[in-house]
Order: C-alpha cells, then structure tokens, then sequence
C-alpha cells in the first residue's frame, strides 16, 4: 500500500509507530488474510536473489534461483518474481533501500514478492524492512516474511510490521502412530497456519499469483 507522505527513515528507531504504520498497510491491500507460501531452501543472497518461475512449468515445479549482483530495475521484473533483498544496516543503505522501494512503486511492476533480509544481526532492522516494503509498494507486490532467512519467531512478529506473506521451505505434516492425527511443528503448513493464527490473523495457503513467464533474459 503506497504511503507517499509516510517517511520510514524517521520511525527507525520508533518500532511501536512503524508496526502501526505497517500493519496498517497490510490491513488496506490484504484484510486480515496472510498467505502462507512455501519457498525453496536457499543461502542468504550476498546482494538479492530472484526466484522466477520456469516458462510452461506446472505450479509444483521449482522456481530458477538467480543470484543478482544489485537490485533489480523495475523494468527488469517479471510477473511472478519472488526476490529476496538483503539491506544492510547501515543508513546509507537505509536510504538506498527506501530510494529502491520508490522506484519500484513509481513504476508499472507486475505481480511478485519482496522479501528483505539482512545478514547482520538485529530483528528491529529486519522489521524496519518489512514494513518500509509493506507501505511504499503497491499491493500488486506482496511483502514476505522468510522465515528461514530471518528465524521464525521474527518472521511471526513482521506480520505485525506489515508482511502479507510468511514464506520459505515448508516442512510435511508427521503423524502420530496409527491414529493419523497430524503433530505438526512450527516448520510446517499446519505450524506456520498457527503462528499466523496466534497473531489474530487468517492464514491461507497461497497458490501461484500469476502464470509463469516467458522466457527472456534474467534481470
């Protein structure tokens, strides 16, 4: 949801305002609906990784990894594309980030996901992602939380920063001996639902948001 008043910079070191602020967002393009949407293990991306789906591939093909050397141009996006972000610390980057995140909303971007990420330590930063992502772009671009790139607990709490999406590698459903009855840990379908669920939230299961592309050459 595009705030274009909204100045993240300034709530950095204000958490309980930039939840708001986030939440907010998600609440405007999404309800109260979370997707909960598997992803393909992967390493933390040194700058961004690009998760495209395979031209004519069914939905439960794997996505091609591309490993990117910046930030995709707007105009490099297909519709479809998952692209996890790492945003270091710093303010420079910061503002790098928040410069990024303009660019994307001022253009004609299709469907796909953001997912930031950082691989310096400290979850207020990862959450200051989230929802500066959440609020700059448009709900054609949803805003992942990952959970196995930003640990689990601090993927739940990004849904209260604004994340739409909590996605990453899902784990099967186990079943207790003989009765069939599902034990679920937090790692899969069933655990992520629930974490969704305990921030007052509906999870859903997501299906692909677009057809896959066609092939041209990677961003």
């Amino acid at each position: 949801m595009i705030d274009t008043d909204f100045d993240p910079l300034s709530l950095y070191d204000r958490p309980a305002r930039l939840g708001e602020h986030g939440s907010r967002a998600r609440r405007e393009a999404f309800g109260e609906e979370v997707w909960v949407r598997p992803a393909p293990a992967h390493p933390l991306p040194a700058v961004a990784t690009c998760l495209r789906p395979r031209p004519a591939a069914s939905p439960d093909d794997e996505p091609e990894v591309i490993e990117l050397g910046a930030w995709p141009e707007p105009t490099a996006l297909r519709a479809g594309d998952r692209l996890v972000v790492q945003v270091p610390s710093a303010v420079d980057d910061r503002r790098r980030f928040v410069a990024w995140l303009r660019a994307v909303a001022a253009a004609p971007v299709p469907e796909l996901s953001v997912a930031p990420c950082c691989a310096s330590a400290g979850g207020m930063h990862r959450l200051w992602c989230i929802a500066a992502a959440r609020v700059l772009l448009p709900g054609s671009v949803r805003v992942e939380a990952r959970h196995d790139l930003i640990g689990i607990r601090l993927a739940q709490l990004a849904v209260g920063f604004g994340a739409d999406t909590l996605g990453g590698p899902i784990e099967p459903d186990r079943s207790l001996p003989l009765a069939g009855v599902t034990r679920p840990n937090e790692g899969t379908a069933a655990g992520l639902s629930t974490l969704v669920r305990q921030v007052g939230l509906h999870p859903r299961a997501s299906d692909p948001p677009c057809a896959p592309a066609s092939p041209e050459t990677s961003p």
